[in-house]
């Protein structure tokens, strides 16, 4: 078969040696799909970054003087770093909903100093130490815990005193971004200073998320491969989730997956599952973690992000999640709340020897198909994210090596260089993408077997289109062990 020459016509007579440079065999490693994430969360008036409107982060710690210290938005990119620092990252900085609510909390401290000492007081994961003298009475120890709250500016909240009674307030309005958890005794060895008695109630509840019409549409045409969702309410997830849908259109084709968290019981957990039948967000469950459900959402993110752009199917099992702080072991999930989550599209976590929070099982949160029958076919995020890779490399292997060809139908005797192609040759090549990139890494079985569940022909009413069916056989995550020991004796 004559060579197709893309620049040298076939009809040169005046003497010479021409060479062209083509670079259409140069990426055969076409396989490496672009990683990037973007962050939605809310900044405060002090940030300079423009509202609604994505930026990228090319610095660490950049994200203090875009949304203000002490943000939302600060903070989840503060923990984003730890367990992230290779992935190109983006943010979707968001105002507070003017009719939003702040969440507040008051500390009442009551007693007398009888020891000198140091007393704890944690803001979510933050340790804020009060020195105690003795003698100290109520109204001089809260004014004291005002006073070292309002000094640690990367606090998500600020504070005020009358008497005995510190009033601590959110930075932000919202019923995630709002969410406080104080505490004077959190982990193990923690004590409050004799004499002293502290008593934390909240008084007001955080409400009114962001309304994210404008930030969505604000983000055109460019493709997040990962999404960090901190929001649990229905209208947010379910604006993130349509986006996401129509990214997923064929027309679209800017495949992209979320991640957030929550926290409740295993029934509220659960019935929020029930809620859902979408193929995202992956939501984390979490029961009465100090930790913010918009950082575990945003560390989850984080580390799906860098570890599937190395392999998207491989289970991220047993990996840690850095700066979250797991529940008191009393608090945690047996192994019969974590099956009845994961049956509900709830993600799952461990504990590790170390306590530090790992990934049990990451999932989706759809559970049944259009028939309403339970369906299993998008449950692992790794077929989800396979299936992400396999359209993204079909489709970049095409326009590379058929941009500027012309179709003929199977059989056809190709002039020479014609750059005429077939249904049968688009199929081949296609096999040889898969040979050197899919066989193996995402897919089970060979090369044969996926020819046999995949056709290729010229479309009957339109000459100059070629329909395909590609059958590929995922291979999947190895969760599950099940042994029977038969001995005799």
């Amino acid at each position: 078969m004559d060579i197709d020459f893309d620049t040298i016509p076939n009809n040169i007579r005046v003497p010479g040696a021409y060479t062209e440079v083509s670079n259409l065999l140069a990426n055969d490693a076409i396989g490496i799909v672009p990683n990037k994430i973007i962050v939605f969360g809310q900044m405060l008036a002090a940030g300079t970054a423009t509202a609604n409107v994505p930026i990228r982060l090319l610095v660490q710690g950049s994200e203090v003087g875009l949304f203000g210290r002490g943000s939302m938005l600060a903070r989840m990119f503060a923990t984003h770093w730890k367990n992230n620092g290779i992935t190109e990252a983006w943010a979707v900085p968001l105002t507070d909903n003017v009719a939003g609510v702040k969440s507040v909390q008051t500390i009442t401290v009551a007693g007398t100093a009888t020891q000198a000492g140091t007393q704890p007081v944690y803001v979510h994961d933050d340790l804020i130490q009060v020195a105690v003298a003795v003698g100290d009475t109520a109204a001089t120890v809260a004014g004291n815990i005002e006073a070292a709250i309002l000094a640690d500016l990367d606090l998500l909240c600020t504070a005020s005193v009358a008497a005995a009674v510190v009033t601590v307030t959110a930075n932000h309005k919202g019923a995630d971004a709002g969410l406080l958890d104080i505490r004077t005794i959190k982990n193990p060895g923690d004590a409050n200073v004799q004499g002293l008695t502290f008593t934390v109630a909240t008084t007001t509840a955080g409400a009114g998320n962001p309304i994210l019409t404008t930030a969505i549409a604000n983000l055109g045409t460019v493709w997040f491969n990962h999404v960090t969702a901190p929001y649990t309410d229905a209208t947010s997830m379910g604006a993130i989730d349509s986006e996401i849908d129509r990214r997923w259109g064929p027309t679209v084709q800017l495949e992209t997956h979320a991640y957030g968290a929550m926290g409740g019981t295993v029934g509220a957990l659960c019935d929020f599952g029930d809620t859902m039948n979408t193929m995202d967000p992956t939501t984390m469950g979490f029961s009465k973690s100090p930790t913010p459900g918009f950082i575990w959402a945003a560390e989850l993110a984080a580390v799906e992000a860098y570890y599937r752009a190395i392999d998207p199917i491989r289970p991220t099992r047993g990996l840690v999640l850095q700066g979250v702080s797991p529940p008191a072991i009393a608090d945690r999930f047996t192994w019969d709340e974590q099956q009845q989550l994961l049956s509900n599209g709830i993600s799952t976590f461990d504990v590790d020897g170390n306590g530090n929070v790992i990934i049990q099982r990451d999932i989706s949160m759809y559970r049944t198909n259009v028939a309403g029958q339970p369906d299993i076919s998008y449950l692992d995020v790794g077929t989800i994210l396979g299936l992400i890779y396999i359209r993204y490399t079909e489709r970049a292997w095409v326009a590379q090596r058929f941009q500027r060809f012309k179709l003929g139908d199977d059989g056809s005797v190709l002039g020479p260089g014609s750059a005429t192609t077939t249904p049968s040759r688009i199929k081949a090549s296609i096999m040889n993408l898969a040979i050197q990139n899919w066989i193996g890494f995402v897919i089970g079985g060979t090369v044969q077997d996926l020819a046999k569940n995949s056709i290729y022909q010229r479309n009957s009413g339109d000459p100059t289109r070629v329909d395909s069916i590609l059958g590929p056989k995922l291979l999947s995550a190895l969760y599950i062990y099940a042994n029977q020991i038969q001995f005799t004796q």
